[in-house]
Formats: structure tokens, C-alpha cells, sequence
């Protein structure tokens, strides 16, 4: 399979990205800093440096992991976050391709993510550039693990 393989991890408190092929991870704060455009917002940092351009005008600095209630509170700026972290890792490849994503929401859901959720999440790894996601709940997985991916507790849409 040509690519890379990326173990997600994230919650409201943080987003890790880790490649068992180049030994390399990234984490931060699931913090963006959105700067609103007509169209669409831009990405100005992440992490620790968003939350440096709090309260600047223009700027909205968004966790779109903090809902009590559901797993993703704003989808776009998810996706724009998770993109951003995916990007040192697939840095200095002739392909960036991320052949395959392991996305692991750390959060107690009570009765299970719903299909819906699911779906999002799905959708989420896709839109930041995975070419196949596969939802994983329970216990974290090491590096080991995530290159021999394959137990009951993945899921598709």
C-alpha cells in the first residue's frame, strides 16, 4: 500500500497525529486561530500559538473538540486543525499521501458514538487527506499496533 499511516488521536484537551513509518508524531492543543475571509477562513496557527492570537480582532480562536455533547462541535475547523497537524508528518515525501488514517476519539461516550458521529468522524479523516479511515474505540494502540491494525473495535460507515 503506498502511503503512510497515521494514528489520530484526539479529545477537547488534545490532538496527536503519530506515523509508525517515520517514527515521528505531532501534538498539540486542539486550538485553531481562523482568520474570517469572505469565502472562507485561513489557518493562522495551531496549537499553543493559537491560543497566543486570543481576542485579536479578526481572529477566532476555536476547540472544535469541546462539546458536551457530541464528538466534534465545529466539523470545519476540525478538518482545517487535523489537516494542519497531519502536514509536518507527510513533510519531505515526493507523495504526501496518508494511505490509510486510524482515527481514536479519547472521550467516554455513553451508549457508544451514534452513526452519525461515526459518519463525521469518517468524513473528517477523509476531507484531511486519508484515503482510508478506520474509527477506533477502547484502549490506545501503540505504534506496533497501528501497523497491524485490525480489530473489532474499528469501524466504517
Amino acid at each position: 500500500m503506498l502511503g503512510i499511516r497515521l494514528y489520530i488521536q484526539c479529545s477537547e484537551r488534545r490532538l496527536r497525529v503519530s506515523s509508525p513509518q517515520r517514527a515521528a508524531s505531532f501534538e498539540c492543543e486542539p486550538l485553531i486561530a481562523l482568520e474570517d475571509r469572505p469565502g472562507r477562513a485561513r489557518v493562522l496557527a495551531i496549537g499553543a500559538d493559537a491560543r497566543a492570537l486570543e481576542g485579536r480582532a479578526g481572529t477566532r480562536v476555536v476547540n472544535p473538540f469541546a462539546h458536551p455533547r457530541i464528538v466534534i462541535d465545529d466539523f470545519a475547523a476540525a478538518e482545517s486543525l487535523l489537516k494542519s497537524a497531519i502536514r509536518p508528518l507527510t513533510k519531505g515525501r515526493w507523495w504526501s499521501s496518508v494511505a490509510l488514517g486510524i482515527l481514536h476519539p479519547e472521550r467516554d461516550f455513553d451508549g457508544g458514538l451514534t452513526d452519525i458521529e461515526r459518519r463525521a468522524l469518517y468524513e473528517l479523516c477523509i476531507g484531511a487527506g486519508c484515503r482510508q479511515c478506520l474509527i477506533h474505540r477502547g484502549a490506545a494502540l501503540s505504534l506496533e499496533a497501528v501497523m497491524r491494525y485490525a480489530s473489532p473495535g474499528r469501524s466504517r460507515p
